[in-house]
């Protein structure tokens, strides 16, 4: 992708155009070889720089073929000053005099975007120093009653996709149906909450289908996965798979002690809190 230029005037003599991408190539690497050297930008001993400069890219063992365009037409620039230093003055003024029309000085233009880009430099590091003021981060706080949602031998993959057909079942058997059913408003997760931990506590483990067998309809379907869910974070529920593509089995947590247990502390949710 090209580059985004944007063309600068300094004066009626001296013109050039920025390109988005330049300040990451040539024009940085020459502006860092100038400081490491403790030079000035408007006096820096061009045949050592231009050296330093030809020799990293010796060095260079693969460039994209743009950035290589780049930083061979800097090595250029920086042969052609090269080459006019060592000329007499007389004949540098007429390499400098072609005919009527001027011809910029490179030396000049160079110096001009090394000092731009000394200019993009420091103000990216005062920006960059700005970005964190009247930042405060603190460290997470956690707490006895903070869970985590603990699966062993089970891939939650699996728990989805039974969830997924399970609902997919009943969209099907809707549309199957021609007589419609009433269905109640609304089905609460405390409740449902209450129900698969009253299943759980009678019959120790279940079939993860056999807890959406009195499901009325597609509402409670979800209600009744999302108290599932609930559980599990709350580490009241485990759910097991015995082998790949087998059926997932849903069984109370050894570390759960169901006489101890608060029912409505239990049904209640983050969003009740």
């Amino acid at each position: 992708m090209a580059a985004q230029a944007f063309e600068y005037h300094a004066s009626d003599k001296l013109k050039f155009s920025l390109s988005e991408f330049e300040f990451e190539g040539p024009i940085a690497l020459l502006y860092t070889l100038i400081v490491e050297g403790e030079y000035q930008i408007d006096n820096f001993p061009i045949s050592e720089i231009t050296g330093q400069y030809m020799e990293y890219m010796r060095e260079i063992d693969t460039l994209d073929m743009d950035v290589a365009a780049d930083f061979l037409a800097m090595a250029a620039t920086l042969l052609e000053i090269k080459s006019r230093s060592v000329l007499p003055p007389a004949e540098e003024e007429a390499f400098m005099d072609d005919g009527d029309e001027w011809q910029e000085d490179p030396r000049e233009r160079l110096e001009f975007q090394l000092r731009l880009y000394e200019i993009f430099k420091q103000q990216s590091l005062q920006l960059r120093s700005l970005e964190t003021t009247n930042r405060f981060t603190r460290e997470p706080v956690y707490t006895d009653e903070d869970a985590k949602i603990v699966i062993k031998s089970f891939n939650l993959d699996s728990l989805i996709d039974a969830y997924g057909k399970i609902l997919f079942n009943f969209s099907d058997e809707d549309r199957k149906t021609s007589t419609k059913k009433i269905a109640r408003d609304t089905y609460t997760v405390a409740e449902k909450i209450v129900y698969i931990t009253t299943v759980l506590a009678e019959k120790k483990s279940v079939e993860f289908s056999e807890l959406f067998t009195s499901v009325f309809d597609k509402s409670e379907v979800i209600a009744t996965f999302s108290a599932l869910l609930e559980l599990m974070k709350k580490q009241v529920a485990k759910a097991e798979q015995k082998e790949l593509f087998g059926e997932i089995y849903i069984r109370l947590d050894e570390n759960f002690d169901i006489e101890k247990a608060d029912m409505r502390q239990l049904a209640t949710t983050e969003e009740d809190e």
